[in-house]
């Protein structure tokens, strides 16, 4: 690093390390201008430390770093890449291009046992917000900058499993018994301004800085929830789908079909658990929850709903088939909307035969 920054290597700029390097690297270009310098060769790292100013703003620190790296006029791309970081470990590809006053970076890398809440914090608005322990698998780009810089910049796919976490600010049971209306308070479990997640789970899609997903799920004390949406990692912002279902027993503690909000906001499929659809708006800061009128809906009319094993499915039947036990939910609409076809009584029936049987009658008389 101190011969790379005598040569006026930007790249090296401000970068602090320890361990074992190895290079074989070839450099042309004016020394008088270290700007046009063309570096190519290889370089390799074993246990080692590094630092720099732009990890130091973001809380990065690399340790225990093992890679071999390849420069080819200004970037570097280090596979296969290993390192500890955030009290868990990464290991892929790492790219590099310091080209550029900013460089740009490229990581194709899987993390286990990571601090989820520090690696939020460092590439993202969302600090002190989710934590718990990390396994990821990423592909993504961004400028190595500080800030919402960094996270305005940050595009590529990003799947996360998240256990023994909480998220903080949001008390999700607690929301949804507004929605639901529940006779009895929620469960002290919930107590808190907060939720503990026994795992969390799905795959972001980012586009500068903005998250799209469709198959995030979790697992609470109280059940399970899904939820589909948009959520923006620079201003915090939320936008998303989410069905929550509650265990059966956390169901009948807060009043099972009898809440307030039965058949309005809550359903119940035929394992007694209660099923609520809501949209999740504002930030996450401060979230709102409100009734999704138009799920509620799809879930009445397909008289399908999901269960806690698994809300992302709709498998499950409505309890003691409310819509009706023949024809279905359609037909139970139907039935409702046309009154209901009743059958004709059995004097009906014979009043309706008996101008045929007196026309036959009177053809046999005539016969005779």
């Amino acid at each position: 690093l101190d011969i790379a920054s005598a040569y006026c290597v930007d790249a090296a700029k401000g970068v602090s390390g320890t361990g074992k390097l190895s290079l074989d690297v070839h450099a042309k270009g004016p020394l008088s201008d270290s700007s046009k310098l063309l570096y190519s060769g290889t370089a390799s790292l074993a246990n080692a430390s590094i630092t720099t100013a732009a990890f130091k703003a973001q809380g990065i620190t690399l340790t225990n770093i093992n890679t071999t790296g390849h420069l080819n006029g200004g970037v570097a791309t280090f596979s296969p890449f290993s390192a500890n970081v955030f009290g868990g470990s990464a290991n892929g590809t790492l790219t590099a291009d310091t080209r550029t006053a900013t460089p740009q970076c490229a990581v194709k890398l899987n993390f286990a046992g990571v601090d989820n809440n520090a690696l939020l914090s460092a590439i993202s608005s969302m600090k002190n917000t989710l934590y718990g322990r990390l396994a990821a698998n990423t592909d993504l780009r961004f400028a190595l900058a500080s800030g919402d810089a960094l996270t305005r910049t940050l595009n590529g796919t990003f799947g996360f499993n998240v256990t023994d976490g909480e998220l903080k600010n949001i008390n999700i049971l607690n929301e949804i018994s507004k929605v639901g209306k529940f006779l009895n308070s929620a469960p002290a479990q919930s107590a808190g301004n907060s939720t503990a997640l026994k795992k969390l789970a799905g795959t972001l899609h980012i586009v500068n800085g903005v998250a799209n997903t469709n198959d995030l799920t979790a697992v609470l004390d109280s059940g399970s929830l899904s939820a589909n949406g948009v959520l923006n990692l620079v201003n915090q912002d939320v936008s998303m789908h989410m069905t929550a279902v509650l265990a059966s027993n956390i169901s009948q503690s807060v009043g099972g079909s009898k809440i307030g909000g039965y058949l309005n906001t809550a359903l119940s499929n035929n394992k007694g658990e209660l099923v609520l659809p809501v949209i999740v708006s504002g930030n996450m800061a401060h979230p709102i929850f409100a009734p999704d009128v138009q799920a509620m809906a799809k879930m009445r009319l397909s008289n399908l709903l999901p269960t806690s094993g698994d809300p992302t499915k709709a498998t499950s039947g409505l309890l003691n088939g409310v819509l009706g036990n023949k024809g279905g939910a359609v037909g139970g609409i139907l039935n409702g909307v046309l009154g209901g076809a009743q059958k004709p009584q059995q004097g009906q029936q014979q009043q309706q035969q008996s101008p045929l049987n007196s026309i036959f009658d009177q053809l046999k008389k005539k016969k005779k």
